[in-house]
């Protein structure tokens, strides 16, 4: 009843408004059936990674037990070197960028 009192542009703002907010509610609904897909899509991405991170563990050691005495040792004791200086991957961005740089002459 009030809405026909109302001029015109009006009509058009109070329109729009309810047409953005029934479009911007459905949107919503649809999002929470696609969370329910994209769950189970993480959770499969998820597995894929553990299954690919155990056959490269698997496959490391069976590498490892290939090999003869001396060189087992000797892969032994390069592993111990490398993380003796490296404890991680590598140093650090600015222990990198900032480290003493060897100039011969």
């Amino acid at each position: 009843m009030y809405f026909c009192f109302m001029s015109f542009r009006s009509k058009v703002l109070v329109t729009a408004t309810t047409l953005l907010c029934t479009l911007a509610l459905s949107g919503f609904a649809q999002e929470a059936k696609a969370t329910k897909a994209q769950k189970k899509a993480e959770k499969k991405k998820e597995q894929k990674i553990a299954k690919s991170r155990k056959a490269d563990l698997k496959g490391k050691s069976r590498h490892y037990k290939l090999q003869d005495k001396k060189t087992r040792k000797r892969m032994k004791k390069h592993r111990k070197r490398v993380n003796q200086h490296y404890p991680g991957d590598r140093p650090g961005f600015f222990k990198r960028l900032f480290r003493k740089k060897h100039h011969y002459i």
